[in-house]
C-alpha cells in the first residue's frame, strides 16, 4: 500500500469517527433523553450545535466540548436565545473550555449572525461561513463536511499540521497553506 493510499484511508476513517461522534451527539444529552432528531442531520439544530461545539473546540479537550455543548443549547436552544443571552452568563457556562470571554462572544455573535444575515440557517458554503464570527476555514471545512457533506477543503487542525509535515506532505507553517499543499497531493473524494 502507498503512502497516499494509506493517509486517504486514514483521512476515510477520521470522517467515519467524526460522523459517528456528531450523529451520538445529536441523540443524547448529558440528562439522556433525546436531545436532537438524528433524523434531521441536515437540520439547524444538528448544523448548529456542530459549528458551536467546534468553537468551542479550540484549544479545548473534546470531553470538555462534549460536556459544555448540552448545557448551552439546554439554557439557549435556538440561535435567537444564544444571541440574546447575557455575555457574562454565557462565559460561565463555556468557562471551563478556557479562552471563555472570546468563546462566548463568538458563538454569541455566531447566533446573531446566523439570524440577520442568514435567516437562522448555518451557511452552505465556504466563503458565507468563514464570514461568520469565531468561524475560520477549519470549523467551516467541519462543519460543511460534516453537515452537508459538501467537500470544500481538508480539516486542518494542529495535528495535522504535524503529521503532514512529519511526512514531507508539506514545508508550509501556516494552516492555509499547508490545507493548500494536502488539497494537492488528495482527491477531492477524500477531503
Amino acid at each position: 500500500m502507498t503512502l497516499k493510499r494509506l493517509l486517504e484511508s486514514l483521512c476515510s476513517v477520521l470522517a467515519a469517527v467524526a460522523l459517528f461522534a456528531i450523529m451520538w451527539l445529536t441523540l443524547v444529552d448529558v440528562s439522556g433523553r433525546k436531545f436532537f432528531s438524528a433524523s434531521l442531520p441536515g437540520s439547524l439544530e444538528v448544523t448548529e450545535l456542530l459549528m458551536v461545539a467546534v468553537i468551542l473546540s479550540a484549544q479545548s479537550t473534546d470531553r470538555t466540548v462534549n460536556l459544555v455543548t448540552p448545557e448551552v443549547f439546554r439554557r439557549w436552544p435556538t440561535p435567537a436565545a444564544l444571541a440574546d443571552a447575557a455575555q457574562e452568563e454565557v462565559e460561565l457556562v463555556v468557562k471551563s473550555t478556557g479562552f471563555f470571554r472570546n468563546k462566548a462572544k463568538a458563538i454569541r455573535g455566531a447566533s446573531r449572525m446566523l439570524i440577520e444575515r442568514f435567516a437562522g440557517s448555518v451557511p452552505r458554503t465556504l466563503e458565507e461561513l468563514v464570514e461568520v464570527p469565531g468561524v475560520a476555514r477549519k470549523t467551516a471545512n467541519v462543519v460543511l463536511g460534516a453537515a452537508y457533506g459538501v467537500s470544500s477543503g481538508i480539516v486542518t487542525d494542529t495535528h495535522a499540521m504535524r503529521v503532514s509535515q512529519r511526512l514531507a506532505l508539506t514545508r508550509e507553517e501556516t494552516p492555509e497553506k499547508i490545507e493548500a499543499d494536502l488539497c494537492r497531493v488528495f482527491d477531492p473524494k477524500h477531503w
